[in-house]
């Protein structure tokens, strides 16, 4: 049978739509190695200024003041987890400590509520027992004051300013002195600048007395706050600020990244990756009002996090955290904070670690052992070429030969990166090995893979909702 013109043209044209979409569905399905490459790039001679230390990976320690759980007996899981986090400064905070010792877990002051409140030694002693036993720098918090001494607006009574002052030397006597801790930095207040905005020139004067008072106990401590709720009341800050800059040793503040139920992740990561912003205006301030004392007064971002809500309380158990974490570290680091503290360490919400019988470690808490065991040192230039998708943070080591480098996926889906290194002082061999961490949906894991493979030309490919170290060890 004999085709006639226009039949033919129908079938050449059914068999060029059948190839196109034979085509299209081949791109569909390619590996995703084959995927258009992300291009990071690191400059190792280019130091940014800023530095990555043990007090930026840091964590709140809520539980601190439980001996059942911190201290003597302790629970032996919640410190091995801890322990495990390798954390490089740990605040020890929460409100609670100022209540009842006897009636509540968390307190740390008899008959708060009379004129004959006093430290409760011996639960102290018991608290701090055995407790964090590592390597990390403490802070501790002395949040508020006992009931007696407020004014029943969330104010200390002007009359009580010494006594609060002298509450507070004592109780750097006992853990400092008589216990022989020796813990090292001490903040006065924690969010009262949402009591005193109107008058932030009163709790400068609060944290003066106090600073005096402690200082007079142990004169190598360093005292800071006033650890505002606010870190973008940049007027309050300068009011605080002006009024202590001959005495305070850090200026600290706190930030939580707003959510609603329509919030999406992308959205939330937006924030934690600005996170970083008053950490410039901090640091640029002490310049300002302090020039003669700058080099000696921190900026610490000592709580950090995801606001709690119906639509983040899933976030904060999954690595939707741990990527949030990551991004705002990085912020944090190269807008100039000194220190950061997320919160915290754990509890039944934000914890690193879920308030259970066996303290059971979440994504997150796999990051701060990747940062503190491996990402400490001088920061370098990198780039991404799309920062929406992955991003990344380089720092190398002055003390030894060790290089290393951070990439964060935070697109939801996997990623391909062509790496992209100039200026090493020694140029890899092809055989050189790269040790990687990684923790993810996955979980965490670790191994190794040459230069020659890492740079290779189909690039490294990233599992989604990953974050990488890469480690060198070479001059």
């Amino acid at each position: 049978m004999q085709m006639n013109l226009v039949t033919m043209k129908k079938l050449v044209s059914l068999i060029f739509y059948v190839f196109l979409g034979g085509i299209a569905l081949f791109i569909s399905i390619m590996p995703s190695s084959y995927a258009a490459s992300i291009t990071a790039t690191i400059d190792w001679n280019n130091q940014t200024g800023r530095k990555a230390t043990q007090l930026n990976y840091g964590l709140n320690a809520y539980q601190f003041t439980d001996p059942n759980t911190a201290g003597n007996p302790g629970n032996s899981n919640y410190k091995a987890n801890v322990a495990f986090m390798k954390v490089g400064i740990l605040r020890l905070h929460n409100t609670e400590r100022m209540n009842d010792s006897h009636s509540s877990r968390l307190g740390w002051v008899i008959s708060p509520n009379t004129e004959s409140y006093k430290w409760d030694v011996a639960k102290i002693t018991k608290a701090l027992d055995g407790a964090y036993n590592n390597n990390s720098v403490k802070m501790l918090n002395i949040a508020n004051w006992p009931s007696y001494m407020d004014d029943g607006t969330g104010k200390l009574k002007p009359s009580m300013y010494d006594a609060y002052a002298r509450f507070c030397a004592e109780l750097v006597r006992i853990i400092n002195i008589e216990l022989g801790h020796k813990i090292p930095y001490w903040e006065v207040t924690n969010e009262k600048d949402d009591a005193y905005r109107e008058d932030m020139s009163s709790l400068a004067a609060i944290f003066n007395k106090a600073y005096d008072a402690m200082k007079a106990v142990d004169s190598s401590i360093k005292v800071g706050g006033p650890a505002f709720a606010n870190a973008y009341d940049y007027s309050g800050i300068e009011v605080f600020l002006e009024k202590t800059k001959d005495k305070v040793d850090f200026v600290s503040y706190h930030t939580y990244s707003l959510s609603n139920d329509k919030t999406t992740k992308t959205e939330l990561w937006n924030s934690a990756a600005g996170i970083g912003y008053p950490d410039s205006f901090v640091s640029d301030a002490i310049k300002k009002i302090a020039p003669n004392r700058a080099s000696v007064i921190s900026a610490f971002h000592d709580e950090f996090n995801m606001e709690r809500n119906n639509t983040t309380q899933k976030w904060l158990n999954d690595t939707t955290s741990l990527i949030y974490d990551a991004l705002a570290i990085r912020s944090m680091i190269n807008a100039g904070s000194m220190g950061s503290m997320a919160w915290n360490e754990g509890d039944n919400w934000w914890g690193k670690l879920n308030n259970d019988s066996n303290w059971t470690k979440r994504p997150a808490s796999y990051l701060y052992k990747m940062l503190n065991e491996h990402v400490l040192g001088n920061v370098v230039s990198s780039s991404s070429s799309n920062n929406s998708l992955v991003e990344i943070f380089a720092i190398k080591s002055n003390e030894s030969p060790k290089k290393a480098f951070v990439l964060i996926n935070r697109s939801q889906r996997e990623q391909t990166v062509q790496l992209s290194f100039s200026n090493w002082k020694t140029q890899p061999l092809n055989s050189t090995p790269v040790s990687i961490y990684q923790i993810g949906p996955n979980g965490y894991t670790t191994g190794s893979i040459t230069h020659c493979a890492l740079m290779s030309s189909q690039g490294y490919s990233l599992p989604p909702d990953t974050v990488t170290v890469f480690e060198y060890y070479l001059s």
